[in-house]
This record gives C-alpha cells, structure tokens and sequence, in this order.
C-alpha cells in the first residue's frame, strides 16, 4: 500500500468496518483503486469537531478548535481581535478562518470595511446588526434611541457630545443595513430615526454587551423577561 494512504483506511474494499460508520466519505475512485482529484477536500464536517492534544496531565485544544470557539463566545469578532484575543499569528489566523467558512462552521460579514466572523446561527441582517453594534459610537447611538424609541439626528449628537456629521455617519450605515430608518413628522421639515425592530436589535445588544442593557431596562423589562423564559 503506498505510504501516502497507509493507516488512514484508504485502499480497503467491500463496507467499511462499524467503527467508522458515520464518517465522513472517502473521495471517490480511491476505494476503487482511482486517484485522488486534484481539487477533492474531504468534507468539511471534520472541521466542525473539536481537536485536542495532549500537553503533560491535560488535554489542550487545537488552534482551530480555538479560534472556532472565540467566535463562538464573541460573536462578530473581527479579524485583527481574534490574532490578539489567541495570540497567534495573522497568517495562521487566515488559514484556519478560511477553512471553518468554506466547512461551513462559521460565516463572515464584511460591513464598512471590517470583516466579521460568526457562528452559522445568525441571520444576515443579524450578523449586520452586531457588526454595527460592535462600533462604540454607533452602539451608543443605538442605545440613545432604545431609550427614547425616536430622535432627531441634532438632538442625538448634543446629546451624546458629538458632532452632527459622525452622527450622520454612522447613522447612514444603521439605514443602509435596515437597521435604523429616518421618518419626517407629519408635514413639517422635521426628520426624525427609529428602529423599526428595536426589540430584535434590544435582543443581539444582550448577547454581545449585556452589561449595557442596565441604561434601556426599565423600558424593555417586559421583553427581558420573555427572553429570559424562552
């Protein structure tokens, strides 16, 4: 048996042996003496387990076992956050990121020019939302507007202390992604922003800034505790 398929069960005919049913499949042609394309990857379902190696009494996991579950702590941790949270190397971080994504154990959003990365338990407009909420002056800007349900952009930035055109900013990237959405009242000149799904916006904030959530809770205590029960 050649040394390049030697041990891994490559080669062998007839069913396969009980102990690996639930496999994933070998590429096919090589049961049947084939050759192994040169595009073939072996399904992607590997990656989503974790891997240990032993360091003395304990048992550590692997890097891609790591980074798989930093993202999973932090959902929408961006590229250059998961290198300093794992102290590991840039290109190492892109090699094993690049294979959790193509496995499909993790998504990734680029939103105003930041990659983010996520377990694929997250809707799009969700991974948007905390890509955006993950920004320390839109999020206070969200929060601002969890407080007051509406507000006009000149009443945000003299609230907050900031100037109107970082409000606008970011602002535009909220309406963009559906996130946020400016109203004019009645018929006056006035304009104002909401969020027409504050509830699911209230919802992604407790699982990435819980801590936060103490500002806005008297006027969402009820939804608190529905999603507390649920």
């Amino acid at each position: 048996m050649p040394d390049s398929v030697a041990g891994v069960g490559f080669g062998i005919t007839g069913p396969p042996p009980a102990s690996s049913q639930g496999r994933p499949p070998l590429c096919p042609g090589v049961l049947d003496g084939g050759t192994v394309p040169e595009n073939w990857e072996r399904p992607g379902r590997l990656d989503e387990l974790p891997s240990y190696h032993r360091t003395g009494d304990q048992l550590v996991p692997d890097t891609r076992t790591r980074v798989r579950d930093c993202i999973s702590r932090d959902p929408g941790i961006h590229f250059n956050e998961i290198s300093r949270t794992l102290d590991i190397a840039t290109g190492q971080t892109q090699y094993h990121l690049r294979r959790l994504v193509r496995s499909g154990t993790l998504e990734k959003e680029s939103v105003a020019g930041r990659t983010h990365y996520y377990p694929p338990t997250f809707s799009p407009w969700e991974r948007r939302t905390i890509a955006l909420l993950r920004r320390e002056t839109t999020r206070e800007i969200v929060l601002f507007l969890l407080r007051t349900d509406v507000a006009a952009p000149g009443e945000m930035a003299e609230q907050l202390d900031l100037a109107r055109s970082t409000v606008e900013w970011h602002l535009s990237r909220l309406i963009e992604h559906n996130i946020a959405r400016k109203e004019r009242v009645g018929s006056s000149s006035r304009v104002v922003v909401t969020l027409p799904d504050d509830q699911s916006v209230y919802r992604l904030l407790r699982e990435i800034e819980p801590r936060l959530l103490d500002r806005v809770v008297d006027r969402f205590s009820r939804l608190a505790d529905e999603l507390l029960d649920e």
